[in-house]
């Protein structure tokens, strides 16, 4: 976690850049067992503090089961890309950074939860890679579904 943060940290860093409120936007959405959004989006340029502080207050929490589970991150963070506060900013300019500590070990798909949290398989796998793959194509203005 300490090196996650610490090259987060230096993401913002340059991602702010010199320039105040230049819309440098960004939110931050943490994924254990499950994802939820630790920082709305944010203007890095303009209040780059809070992001820092959103970032060092970043801990293991009750919920932490040691799982992995990139494939809600990634959800998560679609969510946040549809936000309509970003309809002005072009589809080339949004883009989702995954920070992680290793393979996933937990997914969830329509039904049901995939995964013990500990051990990773062709079936999170697959999970994960459909939710990014999707998101790929829902930028692309293709169907949104994987052939």
């Amino acid at each position: 976690l300490t090196d996650a943060k610490a090259a987060a940290c230096a993401f913002v860093e340059t991602y702010a850049g010199s320039v105040q409120n230049a819309g440098r936007k960004l939110a931050i959405v943490l994924f254990n067992c499950d994802a939820s959004v630790e920082l709305g989006w944010t203007d890095a340029s303009t209040d780059k503090a809070a992001v820092l502080a959103a970032i060092d207050g970043i801990s293991l929490g009750e919920k932490d089961d040691g799982s992995t589970n990139l494939e809600q991150g990634l959800s998560k963070a679609k969510e946040l890309l549809s936000d309509s506060s970003l309809k002005d900013i072009s589809k080339d300019n949004k883009n989702i950074i995954a920070l992680t500590d290793g393979a996933p070990t937990r997914a969830k798909d329509a039904s049901h939860r995939i995964g013990d949290g500990y051990s990773g398989s062709a079936e999170i796998n697959e999970a994960t890679s459909t939710t990014a793959t999707e998101e790929e194509h829902r930028w692309n203005g293709e169907s949104g579904k994987t052939q």
